[in-house]
């Protein structure tokens, strides 16, 4: 009677666990940077001090906290209508991601229409010719 020998399964490796290895450390120090991004784009209303569209005009123009003058309260001071500029910046990442994501799907989409459009003009798309003067074995 034969023997089933059963092997133990090749370990294949795929392209994506290869190009992280691949990566280095490059890679994940622009993950975790992409990475905190997107969290302070999620929890910006946990995240920022004040509210990134409340004027205070006394407060003008302050300077940053670690500079004379400056106030903790506004870390990175405040623009011309008193506006804290650190809230302003964390508010900011919720919009940089959404570019990036219309960007991203859009790119995405024209690659997906170059591709269909390249495929459907293809020579090796074409049917086989059929009719009265083609070549068919008689």
């Amino acid at each position: 009677m034969a023997e089933l020998v059963l092997d133990p399964p090749l370990a294949l490796t795929s392209r994506l666990a290869a190009a992280l290895r691949r990566g280095g450390a490059r890679l994940w120090i622009g993950a975790a940077l992409v990475a905190i991004l997107v969290l302070v784009a999620l929890f910006a209303p946990l995240i920022a001090p004040h509210d990134p569209v409340e004027q205070d005009l006394m407060s003008a123009q302050l300077p940053p906290a670690f500079v004379q003058g400056g106030e903790a309260a506004y870390p990175l001071g405040t623009d011309s209508l008193g506006r804290c500029v650190l809230s302003r910046l964390i508010y900011s990442a919720r919009i940089a991601v959404v570019v990036a994501l219309i960007a991203n799907f859009a790119a995405w989409g024209d690659y997906c229409a170059t591709i269909a459009t390249a495929t459907s003009f293809s020579p090796c798309s074409k049917p086989a010719p059929s009719g009265p003067f083609s070549e068919a074995a008689p």
